[in-house]
This record gives C-alpha cells, sequence and structure tokens, in this order.
C-alpha cells in the first residue's frame, strides 16, 4: 500500500546548536506561529520551522532551555492558547496521523560546557471536535528535577552481568506475525535436539518493536523468559509423539491504539521484518503456563464480537535514494491495483474503517487517488499542488 512518508510516528531527532542565538531559561510567555501558506509546499510554514530527519514535509516547533544549576531534568508541557482548522489538502494528509486533542513533546536533555539544557519538538497540530487545526499559539510549561534525584536513579539502576544465552545450547527462531506459534518434536529434532525432556523447554525473547532511539528510555536490559504451554500427550514428561508447545510471541510491527478515536494504526518496523526468540532444551527448566482455579463469581460482561485489523506495507522505494522512508507501489503506468485482506466471521451490520496512504507530487489539483470496493468508491485522496522543479 502506498505510504505517507510524514509519518507523525517517525520522532523529531534533531540537533539542537547551543549558541548564544537561543533565548534560554524557563519561560511561560505565549508563543504565536505566523502560519504562511506555501506555493511550493505541501503544508504552510512558520518563521523558525523545523523538519524531522525522517520527515521532510511536516513541520516541527523546536526550541531549547538552559537548566538551572543542580537540575539536570525537565517535563516539558504544552498548553494549547489558540488554533484553526488546516487547509484541505493538509487535512488530508494528517487524518491518518496519530494526532491527538493534546500536543506530544519529544524532549531530550544534553550538557555544553558543563552546563545541562534541555531542547524540545512537537508537530503543531490537534484534533478538536473531529478535525485537524493548526496551533497558532500556545504557552510552554515545564518543572524541572533536581540533580540528586536523578543521580540517584541512576546509581540505583542494575544490569545484567552475563546474557542468558551465555549458557546452554540456543537455537534462534524468527517470528513475523503476533501470535500463537507452535512447536512439535521434529522440529526439535530438526535441530538436532531429540526427545527433550519438557521440564528442560526454555524460551526467550522480549518481542519488542523498534527499540527506543533516545538512550534514556527504558528497555530490556536483556532477553526475558517466555512463558509456554505444553501438551504432553501420552504424559510421560518427554518431548516426543504428538506432543507440542505453543508460546505468544510478538512480530516485529505494533499496532498504537489512538484514543482520540478510538482506532488502531500500525506502526511499521523500518529496521527488521522479523522479531527473534530463543529455544534451548538444555539451559535450565523453563518458566510453564499452569493452571489456575475456575472463578466461581459469573462473568459481568460477555462479548461476541472483537476488532480485527490487517496492514499492507511493503517497502518498496526510496523516494530520495537515502533515509527511512520507504513505500510500495507505483502508480505510473500502472494507474490500478488490487489489494486483498482475508477475514473471517465478519459481522456485516458493523461498519469497517479502510486506511490509504500515499505520497505524490503533482502540478494541478485535478490529480487524486480513489479506493474501490467491490466497484464502488467508497475513498477520495487528494494530491495537494505545488510546482514541479526541474
Amino acid at each position: 500500500m502506498p505510504y505517507i512518508p510524514g509519518s507523525m510516528k517517525n520522532s523529531l531527532i534533531l540537533s539542537f546548536l547551543l549558541a548564544s542565538a537561543f533565548i534560554y531559561g524557563q519561560s511561560s510567555e505565549p508563543v504565536t506561529l505566523n502560519w504562511k501558506k506555501s506555493t511550493d509546499a505541501p503544508f504552510s510554514s512558520f518563521e523558525g520551522m523545523v523538519h524531522a530527519e525522517a520527515d521532510f514535509q511536516t513541520p516541527a516547533y523546536c526550541d531549547v532551555m538552559r537548566l538551572e544549576q543542580g537540575l539536570q531534568k525537565a517535563s516539558i508541557q504544552i498548553e494549547v492558547l489558540s488554533s484553526r482548522a488546516v487547509e484541505a489538502g493538509e487535512a488530508a494528509l494528517l487524518a491518518e496521523q496519530p494526532i491527538g486533542n493534546t500536543i506530544k513533546v519529544e524532549v531530550n536533555t544534553s550538557r555544553h560546557k558543563g552546563v545541562d539544557y534541555t531542547g524540545y519538538c512537537f508537530y503543531p497540530f490537534i484534533r478538536k471536535n473531529g478535525r485537524i487545526e493548526r496551533v497558532v499559539s500556545f504557552r510552554v510549561r515545564s518543572s524541572q528535577i533536581p540533580g540528586a534525584e536523578r543521580i540517584a536513579k541512576t546509581s540505583a539502576t542494575t544490569f545484567t552481568q552475563n546474557s542468558v544465552l551465555a549458557s546452554g545450547t540456543w537455537f534462534k527462531l524468527a517470528v513475523n506475525k503476533t501470535g500463537l506459534h507452535k512447536i512439535t518434536p521434529n522440529f526439535m529434532s530438526e535441530l538436532g535436539v531429540s526427545n527433550p525432556l519438557i521440564a528442560d523447554v526454555k524460551l526467550v525473547g522480549n518481542g519488542t518493536g523498534m527499540l527506543p532511539e533516545f538512550n534514556g528510555t527504558d528497555r530490556p536490559d536483556d532477553l526475558e523468559e517466555v512463558p509456554f504451554k505444553a501438551f504432553d500427550q501420552n504424559n510421560d514428561g518427554t518431548f516426543n509423539g504428538n506432543d507440542f508447545v505453543v508460546f505468544y510471541a510478538k512480530g516485529p510491527h505494533e499496532w498504537q491504539f489512538n484514543a482520540s478515536d478510538s482506532t488502531f494504526s500500525h506502526i511499521q518496523n523500518i529496521y527488521r521484518d522479523v522479531n527473534y526468540y530463543f529455544i534451548s532444551a538444555d539451559a535450565g527448566p523453563g518458566a510453564q503456563i499452569g493452571q489456575r482455579a475456575p472463578l466461581s463469581q459469573p462473568a459481568s460482561l460477555s462479548f461476541s464480537t472483537y476488532d480485527d485489523y490487517q496492514f499492507i506495507e511493503d517497502e518498496k522505494q526510496n523516494l530520495v535514494g537515502t533515509g527511512r522512508v520507504w513505500v510500495g507501489d507505483v502508480f505510473d503506468f500502472t494507474r490500478s491495483r488490487n489489494y486483498s485482506f482475508a477475514f473471517t466471521d465478519v459481522d456485516q451490520t458493523v461498519p469497517a474503517r479502510i486506511r490509504v496512504n500515499i505520497v505524490a507530487r503533482a502540478s494541478t489539483g485535478s490529480t487524486l487517488m480513489e479506493t474501490n470496493y467491490n466497484g464502488v468508491q467508497i475513498l477520495t485522496n487528494p494530491i495537494t499542488p505545488y510546482p514541479t522543479v526541474f
């Protein structure tokens, strides 16, 4: 599926020049963004606008403040004072982005010549009453944490001395989809492990999406153990015959719930297409899922339906020959393409949602992409025109 390169999932990775041109210090004075409509870009612009490293079109606001002596960390919140609706073309580009009713701020703390600074960035857009608006004026509210508290938290952090893979024989398993996965004795035999004790089977892995780009973000220090359910069909305690093991594992891509409109959007892992788990039969007993006593109280809620979701995002083309933004099929001489999704037991009484993200360059306002289902047009993506540069 074509993909908009200006995805809001991309973090604002920006370098700050700590020079005298910046106004340092904590300030609660209102800031006004003077938006100007652009004739050669898909978005309006404002003075001092910057772009994220992986987003070459969506405008962002960034600034830096000097922390007071002894205060080595700051929390930044943006209070929106006024806003107004974006242009129709801008709304189309931003419609499927995870924009909420509050501003999400990226904060990065650094030290320059013995002085601590906090840099912050955000996309100046919010969602109000179901529509996307650009921020016109705002106030920065910050709270600073004393350095002693930060040092105390850092000194309390402990790290694993040796990886769980340091002992035993381990085999790598590639998982490309989130769900339940099955391991059989035949599979273990292909690895060269025959008839191990079920109690000795052990699984580890983290099942995370993309690793966080900021060093200060929490992440697992080592591979974590994955509990599994063993089905010992002949009750002999040995992994043989028709026995099997089932475990839950996550694929490389994640789904994020958008509270503003109660929908889900997927986060494509731009670095890998699989997650890796590891299995061993000689690294000590593994964690098995045990039995729990049945609940005595009757159920208070009953569900007969659930939300399911799928996506197609084939990373085939890189528009500028560098960077992390990749898109799918090209619509040039081929003007129409078919994409299929397979869902079972669909509740026909509930509306379905479909999202189509595209990236294009057009010099006329009549350029658009239509999405049809069973021959009926259900979606239109207009392309904001701007002059082609040769």
